[in-house]
């Protein structure tokens, strides 16, 4: 099947839009992966989200302990 879309040696890029957002939508499902094969970045980001909450809530939680013992007085 012939593509009609142009291609431009030069720059690299495809001059049919359609084709621009078929490849962009390739590239982040390449990215993202599928069902089928595990993801590698996605549980170590989760779990670096996880550990940036906890400690925030921890650090929060300090603060207002900090500042209900002082009204408490």
């Amino acid at each position: 099947m012939a593509s009609t879309s142009k291609f431009d040696p030069a720059s690299g890029r495809t001059a049919d839009p359609n084709e621009a957002r078929r490849l962009q939508y390739e590239r982040l499902q390449l990215f993202a992966g599928d069902d089928e094969a595990p993801n590698t970045m996605m549980p170590h980001m989760t779990t670096s989200f996880k550990k940036s909450v906890a400690k925030h809530k921890k650090n929060m939680a300090k603060k207002v302990n900090e500042i209900m013992s002082k009204v408490q007085r």
